[in-house]
C-alpha cells in the first residue's frame, strides 16, 4: 500500500491497478448515462486528463465494452473519434412470472428492448413453469434475431420474497410449488445462465419510478392489486425492501375492509389478500347473484355496463382500497401512490366515491394515479434491474482479461 502525506498526516493511496479500474468504471458509466462523446468531451466532463481518458478508452475498446462511431470536429477544427458503449456486449432477459401470464423482454446493455413475448401460464408445477420460462426466453430471443446462448443474464420478477440461504421463494402461494427449496438452482441449471430473482412489485415500483408516473417523485409507493397484492416503496430513488426483504407484503395486514375480521386466518395468502385480490372480487360478485363472471376482469366489464351485482362488488373494492390507502398514507406519507395490477388498472371505476371515503377516514391525502406502464410495469422494472446487474458482471469479467488489471 502506498501512502500520500497530506498536511502532515499520512493517508493511504489507491494502488495503480485500483485507480485504473475506478477510471474504467467511471468513464464507462458516464458513457452509459450521457451517450456518445469524443475523448476531449469526456476528459472535460469527468475531470481526467486526456492521456488517462485515451488509455482508459483503449482498454475498454480492447475488451469490447466501448466502440468508435465516426468522427466529430472539435472547436479547433480537428476531427476527433466519437466513442460509445457497445450495447451488444451483453444481452439480458427479463421475465415477469405471474399466475396467469409470463411476460418476457429481451434487452441490450443500454436498455433498448429488442423483443417482447407474452405467454399464458398453464404450468401446474415448478418444473413445468421453469420450462415455460426457458421457452418464452427462447421465443423472445428468436424474435430479436439473436441466439439463445447470447443471453448473458436473466432476471425473474416473482411474487414473494427470495431467500438466498434456502434458494427458495416464500410468500408466493399463487404459483404451484414455486416456494420449494432449491428453486434458484433449477432455474439457473435449466436456463444455463446466471439468474437473479427479485420481488415483482418491487421491480414494478422501479419501473414506474424510471419510466412511468413515479418518475422524479420522492418518496412514492406503487400499489399492485391483481391475483396478489403488495406495495413497492421507493425512497431517494431506491426500493426499500426491509430487514428480510418482506417490506411491502401487505397481503398479511390484519384487516379485511368493510367486513369484520373472522377467527379464520389465511396464513398462506394473508387476510387482506384473501379479501381484496382478484379471486375475492369474483367470489363476492357470485354471492351477490352475478352469473357468468369467472374472472375479476369480467366483473369490472359488467360493472361498466351497469350490472348491479358487479357494481356492488366493485364498490366493496373501493371501500377496502380507501382503508388501505389511508393506512399507507399514515405509515409512509408518500408524495404519490401509483395503483396498478389487473384490478388496480381499473382506477377509473374504483375511484368512484373514493375521494369521499378517503375524506371520511383521514385528512391525509397523497396524490393517487393509475400506472402508465400497465401490464408491462414489472417486466419493465426487471429490464432496468437486469441491465444494472449485467453491466456489473460483464465489466468485472471483461476487465479481468486485461493484464495487470
Amino acid at each position: 500500500m502506498m501512502w500520500i502525506r497530506n498536511g502532515g498526516a499520512s493517508a493511504p493511496a489507491a494502488a495503480p491497478s485500483l485507480l485504473r479500474s475506478m477510471n474504467q468504471r467511471f468513464i464507462l458509466d458516464w458513457l452509459y448515462q450521457n451517450g456518445p462523446a469524443t475523448r476531449p468531451q469526456i476528459s472535460r466532463a469527468v475531470g481526467l486528463s486526456q492521456p488517462t481518458v485515451f488509455a482508459t478508452l483503449a482498454n475498454l475498446e480492447d475488451v469490447g465494452l466501448v466502440r468508435t462511431r465516426g468522427q466529430s470536429e472539435e472547436s479547433n477544427g480537428r476531427p476527433a473519434l466519437i466513442y460509445e458503449v457497445d450495447p451488444g456486449a451483453g444481452t439480458i432477459a427479463a421475465v415477469d412470472v405471474g399466475r396467469d401470464w409470463l411476460r418476457v423482454m429481451v434487452s441490450d446493455l443500454v436498455g433498448t428492448i429488442l423483443a417482447r413475448a407474452e405467454v399464458r401460464n398453464t404450468a401446474r408445477s415448478s418444473k413445468s413453469l421453469v420450462g415455460m420460462v426457458k421457452e418464452a426466453i427462447a421465443s423472445a430471443s428468436g424474435e430479436a434475431g439473436i441466439e439463445y446462448t447470447a443471453i448473458t443474464h436473466t432476471i425473474i420478477a416473482s411474487p414473494g420474497v427470495y431467500q438466498e440461504q434456502d434458494s427458495r421463494v416464500i410468500y408466493a402461494a399463487q404459483l404451484p410449488e414455486w416456494q420449494r427449496p432449491r428453486l434458484y438452482e433449477e432455474l439457473r441449471d435449466t436456463l444455463g445462465m446466471p439468474v437473479t430473482i427479485e420481488n415483482d412489485v418491487n421491480l414494478a415500483a422501479l419501473g414506474e419510478h424510471g419510466e412511468g408516473a413515479g418518475r422524479g417523485v420522492n418518496p412514492f409507493v406503487y400499489l399492485h392489486i391483481g391475483t396478489g397484492i403488495g406495495i413497492g416503496i421507493v425512497i431517494d430513488g431506491k426500493v426499500y425492501t426491509g430487514a428480510t426483504g418482506a417490506a411491502g407484503e401487505i397481503g398479511f395486514l390484519p384487516f379485511a375492509g368493510p367486513e369484520p375480521l373472522t377467527d379464520t386466518v389465511d396464513r398462506e395468502h394473508g387476510i387482506l389478500e384473501a379479501a381484496f385480490a382478484a379471486d375475492s372480487v369474483v367470489e363476492y360478485a357470485r354471492r351477490l347473484g352475478l352469473e357468468g363472471a369467472t374472472t375479476a376482469v369480467k366483473v369490472f366489464e359488467l360493472a361498466r355496463k351497469g350490472v348491479a351485482p358487479a357494481k356492488k362488488a366493485v364498490q366493496r373494492q373501493t371501500e377496502i382500497l380507501a382503508a388501505l390507502l389511508t393506512s399507507i398514507s399514515a405509515f409512509l406519507d408518500p408524495e404519490l401512490i401509483v395503483v396498478g395490477g389487473g384490478i388496480g388498472q381499473n382506477l377509473d371505476l374504483l375511484g368512484v366515491g373514493l375521494a369521499d371515503r378517503l375524506n371520511q377516514l383521514s385528512p391525509l391525502r397523497p396524490r393517487i394515479v393509475a400506472s402508465v406502464l400497465g401490464v408491462d410495469v414489472a417486466v419493465r422494472g426487471a429490464v432496468t434491474r437486469g441491465v444494472a446487474v449485467a453491466r456489473e458482471a460483464i465489466f468485472a469479467e471483461r476487465m479481468a482479461r486485461i493484464p495487470g488489471a
